[in-house]
């Protein structure tokens, strides 16, 4: 469980790391740089959402963490889809490289939630 959590935070600390970095040398346009950090950002209240559900349902009944986990991944997505749209509409970045980035942050946080799932549920 630790590896996993080190993993993330390696990974987004590395990202936030180039984004200082390329901010302060000016090699990505600051649209870019925008729209990196806003799909980061998107994605790790994302997957704290799902592990604090997760989390909140393992020790319920059955009912409870059907719905906890499958009622938030629904609202998980309708609140990505009303942030991107909302990201979008009031934000001037790179439209095309923030759709870009945020399904690369997405599959990487899908591929992380699994992770996390199985390692928790193999360790009870």
């Amino acid at each position: 469980m630790k590896k996993i959590k080190s993993i993330f935070i390696v990974f987004y600390s590395l990202i936030f790391v180039f984004l200082a970095i390329s901010s302060f040398l000016n090699l990505l346009a600051p649209d870019l740089n925008l729209a990196v950090l806003v799909a980061s950002l998107l994605n790790i209240f994302s997957l704290l959402g799902t592990i604090l559900a997760f989390r909140l349902s393992i020790k319920q009944s059955d009912k409870v963490f059907i719905l906890y986990n499958l009622g938030g991944m629904s609202l998980k997505l309708f609140g990505l889809l009303a942030a991107i749209l909302l990201v979008l509409k009031f934000l001037k970045i790179d439209v095309y490289g923030f759709i870009l980035l945020f399904f690369i942050f997405y599959f990487a946080q899908l591929i992380a939630e699994i992770y996390y799932f199985n390692n928790f549920l193999k360790r009870k």
